[in-house]
């Protein structure tokens, strides 16, 4: 790197003094800077294309670790909905179950004689909502 600068240092100097005319004194410098220059653009670019292939390696495994969680996360979640609505049915079936065996539980006699009864019997529970409502 210093010997970059001083080689720098030298070209600047002899522009400033003697302007953009080359002389065959300061002539070897210069070939020796852009052979330096040459290989330092080398250089970075080969480092350039080793970085890119980095990132494109890095990239790839990323995105495939990405997808597959995803798809463990989509998974997982369908199961536990398939589970609770599983689970939400069989409660709900059962409560019908057993609102459908009492009713057939009730004894006639009892619906003669509570005439709200037999109309929550005959309407499934409908005329209760009506009468609380209004």
């Amino acid at each position: 790197m210093w010997q970059l600068i001083s080689i720098l240092n030298q070209i600047s100097t002899y522009v400033a003094t003697q302007g953009l005319e080359p002389s065959p004194a300061i002539q070897p410098t210069f070939l020796r800077y852009i052979a330096i220059s040459i290989d330092v653009r080398t250089r970075l670019s080969e480092i350039d294309v080793a970085f890119s292939d980095l990132l494109d390696s890095r990239i790839l495994t990323q995105s495939s670790y990405v997808i597959v969680t995803f798809t463990i996360l989509v998974a997982v979640t369908g199961g536990f909905l398939a589970m609770f609505s599983v689970y939400i049915v069989r409660k709900l079936t059962q409560e019908a179950r057993a609102l459908t065996t009492m009713l057939y539980l009730v004894p006639t006699g009892l619906l003669r004689e509570a005439p709200d009864l037999a109309k929550f019997v005959e309407s499934g529970g409908v005329m209760i909502n009506l009468n609380d409502s209004a």
